[in-house]
């Protein structure tokens, strides 16, 4: 009695493909939520800088401070809530450095430039904003909360060469000659003066 060819591998083997894709779908399909889950959180985290960064700078510049819905518009395409902005003072690393110097060099150098500076001298300014992105995926709103950043700066920043003391200085010392000079009728002659003592030194 022929019972035909015993079965091969491959034929033990049919429909083996098809189960393991069926068993890796629910692994490949975490994978991909929680890719667009990070995506989201990473986005949602430089926003949330930039906003900080931006209230900060703003501050220092002396522009009116944004409101929250304003803030939402501008950085968070109206996808946040619970934005609040705590500010406060900043660094003076700028000053301290300049009113040290200038106690090095003798006491009343030092009063007199902090007597001069303490009112007029520009604050630093910092601030911590924090701001919630709720999300309507039951899975992902037990990840979410309020995302909170700190960010300071100088009142004034500079580095070497950025700012020149000679238009202090020829402002303070220089103004009775430039208007001796302005008043000369021959204008060569009061150019090339200007020219003269304009010119850095």
């Amino acid at each position: 009695m022929d019972y035909g060819r015993p079965p091969t591998r491959m034929q033990h083997r049919r429909g083996a493909a098809l189960i393991e894709l069926v068993l890796a779908i629910p692994l490949l399909a975490t994978v991909i939520a929680l890719t667009f889950f990070f995506s989201f959180a990473m986005t949602n985290q430089q926003h949330v800088i930039a906003c900080d960064r931006y209230v900060v700078w703003n501050a220092v510049e002396g522009g009116a401070s944004a409101t929250a819905a304003e803030l939402n518009t501008m950085f968070f395409r109206e996808q946040a809530s619970g934005i609040g902005v705590e500010a406060g003072a900043g660094a003076d690393n700028t000053l301290e450095d300049l009113l040290g110097r200038a106690y090095w060099e003798s006491d009343q150098a030092g009063e007199l430039l902090d007597r001069c500076l303490s009112d007029g001298w520009p604050r630093g300014r910092s601030a911590e904003l924090a701001a919630e992105f709720p999300s309507d995926v039951p899975a992902w709103q037990q990840f979410t909360g309020a995302i909170h950043r700190y960010h300071a700066r100088e009142g004034v920043e500079w580095t070497r060469g950025e700012v020149s003391y000679l238009e202090p200085i020829r402002d303070q010392f220089l103004s009775d000659l430039d208007a001796m000079i302005v008043a000369i009728p021959d204008q060569p002659l009061r150019e090339s003066l200007r020219r003269l003592y304009l010119q850095r030194w």
